[in-house]
Order: C-alpha cells, then structure tokens, then sequence
C-alpha cells in the first residue's frame, strides 16, 4: 500500500516464526519499501504475534491491510 506521496509502500507479509508453543508458524508482519531506492527500509514488524501473545492465540496471520491517510 502506497503511502502519501508515494515515496514509500507499506507491505503486508508472512514470515515464518515460532509459536507461543515453540512450535513452527507464521506471523504476520509490515516492513517499509523505498519506491525509488527500491529496497525495504529498516526490520519487519509484527502484527499478529506482538497483539495475540497475550491472549495465546497461535497461528494469526495478517491477510490485508486498509488504511485512510490524514
């Protein structure tokens, strides 16, 4: 997903990671993309694991993303 002035993108990915089991999963993470540099920014981050860990739900996996800019 582009981001204001299109300078970047935000992506929506699935990594492979450890469950809170240690078991082998996924996680659904954002990474930045430099549209002109054409090459991700910084580390991915997660979304899935970094909001579920507390309630010890395994497998979530990010499927989208949407989001109005102000």
């Amino acid at each position: 997903m582009p981001t204001p002035g299109d300078k970047y993108a935000i992506m929506t990915l699935c990594e492979k990671a450890k469950d809170f089991e240690s078991k082998n999963s996924v996680d659904g993470t954002l990474r930045l993309y430099d549209v002109e540099a054409r090459k991700t920014v910084g580390k991915t981050v997660s979304v899935c694991f970094a909001c579920h860990k507390d309630e010890d739900v395994g497998k979530a996996v990010l499927c989208g993303m949407d989001a109005v800019w102000q």
